[in-house]
C-alpha cells in the first residue's frame, strides 16, 4: 500500500493498495486537529471493484 498527499490541497490523499486484503487509514494529521471548515478527501484505490469501508 502507498500514501500520497495530493499537491495543492491541505490534507486530501491517495492511498493505493497492491493485493493486501486489510489495512488501516488514519487522518493525516492525527492526532492534531483541523482547522474549522477544514475537508479532507482519501481516495482509495484498489486492484478489485470490492470493498469494505468500516468508519469507527
Amino acid at each position: 500500500r502507498s500514501n500520497q498527499y495530493l499537491l495543492g490541497t491541505e490534507c486530501d490523499q491517495t492511498i493505493k493498495s497492491f493485493g493486501q486484503g486489510h489495512g488501516e487509514i488514519q487522518s493525516p494529521n492525527w492526532p492534531n486537529l483541523y482547522k474549522p471548515q477544514t475537508s479532507c478527501t482519501t481516495y482509495l484505490l484498489g486492484l478489485d471493484d470490492r470493498f469494505v469501508l468500516e468508519n469507527v
